[in-house]
């Protein structure tokens, strides 16, 4: 359980690693001692993770390094600037759900993989839909 909640901030390990061309998180090869609905599961908790460092790269990036993936300088601008701090917000919602799910697991060992994916169902859909538009902007240099 500990390695999942790393892989919700985006940190891999044996258990969720990097796709081996760095686009996205997945499963372990060697992770045999789960089932398949639990891979499945934790399938769905590196996926999260990955839109999440993805999202605070993209923030990352025009807040601090003032340059795109491809090195092309950031026009900042006004809306720019409030995409960013919405953003940001949001991942904020997200890292906070992660620290209180990391307290209830700390609290109850017990607690089964499903509760740390339940916690993060309000983002399955949230944070893709981000994503899609922090890549437009950066692809459409806005």
């Amino acid at each position: 359980k500990h390695e999942a909640l790393l892989a919700l901030l985006g940190h891999t390990g044996a258990l969720v690693c990097s796709n081996t061309d760095g686009a996205g998180f997945r499963v372990g090869e060697r992770v045999d001692f789960l089932v398949d609905y639990e891979k499945a599961l934790l399938q769905r908790i590196a996926v999260a993770g990955h839109t999440y460092v993805c999202l605070d790269r993209f923030v990352r990036a025009v807040r601090e390094d003032g340059a795109w993936r491809d090195g092309t300088p950031v026009t900042e601008g006004l809306y720019l600037r409030a995409l960013c701090t919405g953003l940001d917000e949001v991942l904020d919602v997200y890292r906070s759900m992660t620290l209180s799910a990391e307290r209830a697991i700390l609290d109850d060992p017990t607690l089964p993989l499903t509760y740390l994916v339940s916690r993060t169902a309000d983002f399955e859909l949230l944070l893709p839909a981000l994503l899609r538009l922090a890549n437009e902007v950066e692809e459409n240099k806005v």
